[in-house]
C-alpha cells in the first residue's frame, strides 16, 4: 500500500546522481524556539535521524546541509561556535554509518538587503560550483519551514516537508511527512517493493 502511493511522486525516479539537499535546525536538530543552538551542548539530534541517514545513503551521492544562522550576524555566537558544531554534528553522523559532504551556512542577517539567506538560491549555485555534476532537477530538499520549500523550488528541486501538523503557509511542497525518518522510511519501502 504504502509504494503504492508514491508511485505518482518523485520517489520512483530516485537512483544514480540525485543529491539530498538538508535544512539543519528542525529537520536534522531539535529547534530552539526560542532563539538559536549557540554551542555543541545545545545541540539535540532528532529521533531517528542519525539512523535514517544512514539509510539515505542508498539512495542518494550526496548529502548537502543548507542552514541560515543569523545568530553570528546578530554576535550571539562565533563563526568558530557554528565550525564546532557543524564539526561535531558530522563526526556523530559518520560514526553512525552517514555522511555529510558539504555545509553551507548563510550568516547574514535577514535586515540586510541582499543576503544569502534561504530562500534566497545563493547557497544552491555555492553547492553547484564546489560539486558541479549536481543536477538540482536530480535533487531533493528537506525542511520544516516556507523558507527551505522555496529555496528548493526556486532551483526546480523536489521538496519535502516535515513539520506535518503545523500550520504551514508556504508554496506547496511536493510530499510532506511528520519528520525526516519518514521520508527515508517511504523511499526505503517503495524500492524494496520494486
Amino acid at each position: 500500500m504504502l509504494s503504492m502511493k508514491y508511485e505518482q511522486s518523485f520517489i520512483p525516479n530516485i537512483e544514480d546522481g540525485w543529491t539530498l539537499f538538508l535544512d539543519r535546525d528542525g529537520t536534522i536538530n531539535k529547534r530552539n524556539m526560542d532563539g538559536y543552538i549557540l554551542n555543541w551542548d545545545e545541540f539535540e539530534f532528532l529521533p531517528d535521524v542519525l539512523e535514517s541517514l544512514a539509510i539515505a545513503r542508498a539512495y542518494f551521492d550526496r548529502f548537502i546541509i543548507i542552514t541560515n544562522q543569523q545568530g553570528v550576524g546578530k554576535e550571539l555566537m562565533t563563526r568558530d561556535d557554528i565550525l564546532d558544531i557543524h564539526e561535531k554534528m558530522s563526526e556523530e553522523i559518520a560514526m553512525n554509518g552517514g555522511i555529510i559532504d558539504e555545509i553551507f551556512t548563510c550568516e547574514s542577517l535577514a535586515t540586510d538587503y541582499q543576503n544569502c539567506r534561504k530562500p534566497s538560491p545563493e547557497m544552491a549555485f555555492l553547492a553547484k560550483d564546489s560539486f558541479p555534476d549536481i543536477n538540482f532537477r536530480k535533487s531533493v530538499m528537506v525542511g520544516d519551514t516556507s523558507s527551505d520549500i522555496e529555496f528548493g523550488k526556486s532551483v526546480e528541486m523536489k521538496t519535502v516537508l516535515v513539520n506535518a501538523g503545523v500550520d504551514y503557509a508556504g508554496p506547496p511542497p511536493d510530499l510532506i511527512f511528520d519528520h525526516l525518518p519518514a521520508f527515508v522510511e517511504a523511499l526505503s519501502l517503495y524500492h524494496a517493493k520494486t
